[in-house]
């Protein structure tokens, strides 16, 4: 930044689970003096030059699909944006509310809807009613999660039957791995959901009677 305000603060107004629909960079207080470069910290603290904002201006909306999936805040200033994980080429649109759609598997793996990491599912489809548990194996990039249930059609929060960390694999997916059960017990759109902040996912999964 220029030397004349080094402690210019700076907003970020992103939505975090549409980075490429572009996100507005707003300057809080005077317009610079000078051309304002803003600059993303990655979870590793790598800075990405974002976007610069022009002398007198307040603000620029800029789009970044290029930026790694990850969660970011800025160097100086105010605000936070989680990148989108984007569906890897033969995968259909990310699962959204209501199963409106599903989260698409290709095989036996289905990609998960998630912002600041990556979700995905191995042996999910298919899904029936049933008093039996279903086990399903999971992996998120950057973190281990902390939160982990389902969410019925009816709205009950389901707690796993079990879970277990896996110390090995031959997945050949990123992130972290652990194994689950779950026991869908109606039929209907079923949202499981894993994450620990920043980084969040959710599988939407239909379950058939």
């Amino acid at each position: 930044m220029a030397a004349n305000q080094p402690t210019m603060p700076v907003l970020v107004e992103a939505k975090a689970d549409a980075p490429i629909a572009g996100s507005l960079v707003r300057v809080v207080g005077k317009p610079p003096t000078a051309p304002l470069p803003v600059y993303l910290a990655d979870s590793s603290g790598v800075r990405h030059r974002l976007a610069t904002i022009a002398r007198g201006r307040r603000e620029i909306t800029v789009r970044f699909p290029k930026l790694p999936v990850d969660h970011y805040r800025l160097v100086r200033g105010r605000g936070t944006l989680a990148m989108r994980a984007v569906p890897p080429v033969g995968f259909a649109s990310p699962g959204a509310v209501g199963c409106s759609p599903p989260s698409p598997t290709v095989g036996d793996e289905t990609f998960g809807t998630a912002a600041g990491a990556e979700l995905w599912a191995l042996d999910v489809q298919p899904a029936y009613v049933s008093t039996i548990q279903k086990k399903i194996i999971f992996k998120l990039t950057r973190v281990y999660p902390d939160v982990f249930y389902a969410v019925a059609p009816d709205g009950r929060r389901v707690d796993p039957v079990w879970r277990q960390a896996h110390s090995g694999s031959n997945w050949n997916r990123p992130g972290f791995e652990w194994g689950a059960a779950f026991i869908f017990d109606v039929p209907g759109c079923w949202r499981i959901h894993a994450g620990a902040w920043p980084a969040q996912g959710d599988l939407w999964l239909v379950v058939a009677s």
